[in-house]
Order: structure tokens, then C-alpha cells, then sequence
């Protein structure tokens, strides 16, 4: 396989793994808020720290929300990409332990610092249950990633 193959081939599969792992983490943080209604969500929350306005939220946090998804698709399978023959077998519980510490590295770090500089009060006055949700989402997104990878493991 020649540079431009496995360059195309790592790039491929991490779109694919990052959409994966993008659908997987909008199903548990939807799922969760049917149960516990938030003022402001995920993507509304990450556009309007940047447009500082709720009405133009919503676009640009997808966007935003896409970005990420994909650059950390990326991420997940180069560390994927790292675990060779015979263990295979590893690459799920690898990105369900990765999605782990991404989502603790969330709640722990990310979300106060967020909610604290946040240009929007209702951002700022979320509780902290909702970052429990997202640990959640991210485990669900390291699944999803490693489920795809795995599925993909030929073509890699």
C-alpha cells in the first residue's frame, strides 16, 4: 500500500468512526433530555459561547460539534491504529476507555470552566447532572468509534 493509500484509507476511516461516534453521542445526549429538560444543550451551549447569542446558536454549534467529532475520530483511530495483531479484540474496550477519560476530562474540567466564563446566564446556571449525561455521551461516542473501526479493521 503506498503513502497516499494509507493517508486516504486512515482518513476514510475516521470520518466514518467520527460520524459513528457522533450519531451515538446525539442518541444518548437526546435520549437524556427527554428525561431531564435542560435549558440549553450541547450545541446551542458551544455556538453561543462563541456568536454570544442564542438564535445564532444553533448552526455554528454544529458546526462546531461536526469539527470536533471528526478531528477526534481522527484521534481515536490513530490510538486505534496502534494496537496490533493479535489484539483485535482490544479496539472497542480501548474506545469505550478512551471515550472514558474524554468525557471525565468533560465533566471535570471543560464543563465548570465553560459554565463559569459562559457569555449566556443559562449556560452558566446549569447544574452539574447534565455533565453525567455527557460522560455518558462520550462513552457512547468512544463505542461508536470503536464499533466502526472494528467494523472497518480490513480496510485499515
Amino acid at each position: 500500500m503506498n503513502e497516499l493509500q494509507v493517508i486516504t484509507n486512515f482518513l476514510a476511516t475516521s470520518v466514518l468512526c467520527g460520524l459513528m461516534g457522533l450519531s451515538l453521542m446525539t442518541a444518548v445526549i437526546s435520549f437524556a433530555r427527554r428525561f431531564e429538560p435542560v435549558a440549553v444543550g450541547p450545541v446551542r451551549a458551544v455556538g453561543s459561547l462563541f456568536t454570544g447569542s442564542m438564535e445564532s446558536a444553533k448552526a455554528f454549534g454544529w458546526l462546531v460539534h461536526f469539527a470536533a467529532s471528526m478531528a477526534f475520530g481522527m484521534l481515536y483511530t490513530f490510538l486505534l491504529m496502534s494496537v496490533t495483531p493479535p489484539f483485535e479484540i482490544l479496539y472497542l474496550p480501548l474506545s469505550i476507555a478512551i471515550g472514558a477519560a474524554h468525557g471525565f476530562f468533560v465533566f471535570f474540567l471543560l464543563i465548570p470552566s465553560l459554565a463559569e466564563h459562559h457569555p449566556i446566564a443559562a449556560v452558566r446556571e446549569q447544574g452539574g447532572a447534565i455533565g453525567l449525561v455527557y460522560v455518558f455521551a462520550h462513552i457512547a461516542y468512544g463505542a461508536g468509534v470503536g464499533a466502526m473501526f472494528l467494523a472497518l479493521s480490513s480496510v485499515v
